[in-house]
């Protein structure tokens, strides 16, 4: 039958099922990820066919991780050499794996660098085409709205540098590569994040909200971390408050939710703001 593998960082109920149960440092699945690649190579588990046809450079990976074998990945992991051996022999066995990967190990200083290991298994598995294998994080991209009317996407002047989020940190304390060698970031507007409390390398991200010539709005429905280092906060309208149509994380399906009672005082819901703003800045034809 099938095998259950959980990986965290705490021995929780989950882990207690599980048949092998890998409990590591926070913050260092991207390591465990490169030692499990280093074996499948090694033992001759990766595909090498299907990489050529999807993969950017899997012969530069290979090499990158020539010396990420078990021993380097041990004591940056808090694993034995064993427990990493084991859990690659496992999945090398079993080219149809799939990989469940959550939340909570991308909020570190690597978790983009993290993500982008742990799901690059399945591709030098070459697992991606068969039913039930591969990796999931999230679906909500599956959907493929038009959200044009809400986002006024269709607008953007495609010279305007889009910012990484997860690299937010380096962006607002003037890394030239976080900010595609523009100027600096002046002004921001946070809507339905709290990137204080969430993003990667949270010291530099306190030190970036903490510039005095940064203005940070924030439109929140609690004071958060992010919102206590904003110049103006405004109040946001709960979930039953407005109407919305939600896409799942884990799921196929879009649910309606109607909007049930009045917001209290001056709370606003996101379009709102958007439209308002718009008027302000002269583009009302867009503020419907």
């Amino acid at each position: 039958g099938a095998k259950i593998v959980v990986i965290d960082v705490y021995m929780n109920d989950t882990m207690k099922q599980a048949d092998l149960a890998l409990c590591l440092k926070p913050g260092s699945d991207g390591a465990l990820a490169c030692a499990v690649m280093h074996c499948l190579f090694r033992d001759g588990h990766a595909d090498r066919d299907y990489m050529t046809k999807f993969a950017d450079c899997p012969g530069e990976l290979e090499a990158h991780l020539k010396t990420r074998g078990p021993a380097w990945a041990a004591p940056i992991t808090g694993l034995s050499v064993d427990q990493i051996e084991a859990f690659a022999a496992l999945l090398g066995e079993r080219k149809r794996t799939f990989l469940r990967l959550g939340y909570g190990f991308t909020r570190t200083r690597n978790g983009a660098a993290n993500m982008h290991a742990a799901s690059s298994i399945a591709t030098v598995m070459g697992s991606w085409p068969l039913e039930g294998a591969g990796a999931f994080h999230n679906n909500g991209a599956i959907y493929n709205l038009n959200n044009n009317i809400t986002t006024a996407a269709d607008r953007r002047d495609p010279s305007i540098r889009l910012i990484d989020q997860s690299r937010i940190g380096q962006a607002l304390t003037g890394d030239a590569d976080a900010l595609f060698g523009g100027p600096p970031v002046t002004a921001m507007l946070i809507q339905n994040t709290n990137p204080v409390s969430v993003a990667p390398e949270q010291t530099l991200v306190k030190q970036g909200f903490a510039r005095d010539d940064l203005f940070v709005c924030v439109h929140e429905q609690f004071m958060t971390e992010t919102a206590r280092m904003a110049d103006i906060v405004l109040p946001a309208t709960m979930f039953t408050e407005h109407d919305d149509i939600y896409r799942g994380g884990g799921h196929q399906y879009l649910s309606l939710g109607p909007k049930l009672i009045d917001g209290p005082g001056e709370t606003r819901e996101n379009h709102y703001v958007h439209c308002e703003l718009m008027k302000r800045l002269g583009v009302e034809d867009r503020a419907n």
